[in-house]
């Protein structure tokens, strides 16, 4: 993996850690927070679809081209912070090569 690619990842992860996702699904807006920022990232050569009643699930579906030849899927819900945090869950830190931050090992950093 190259440094940009990487440096890349983690200008998205710190964006997506910094956004507060301890929502239930129907708190979920399509005009702003992550799903806006996904939409922003991914960029204009995809086109969008949103599934889901929006109260109990909201996906977003994302497609580039005629006929798509890869699949990702993502949850970028996340739960409420438990134990001791020695910094804000909001914010991604690293330590020693350790991210750590408020959905970066599960949702968000695959997202990244």
């Amino acid at each position: 993996m190259t440094q940009a690619l990487i440096q890349s990842a983690l200008t998205h992860l710190r964006a997506l850690v910094a956004m507060d996702t301890r929502f239930q699904v129907g708190e979920l807006s399509r005009e702003e927070g992550v799903l806006a920022y996904m939409m922003e990232a991914l960029g204009p050569d995809f086109h969008y679809t949103f599934t889901g009643d929006g109260e109990s699930s909201l996906g977003l579906l994302a497609v580039r081209g005629d006929r798509p030849r890869h699949l990702f899927c993502a949850q970028l819900n996340t739960s409420h912070e438990g134990g001791e945090w020695k910094s804000s869950p909001l914010e991604l830190t690293i330590s020693d090569g350790i991210a750590t931050g408020l959905g970066v090992v599960d949702c968000k950093g695959g997202c990244a």
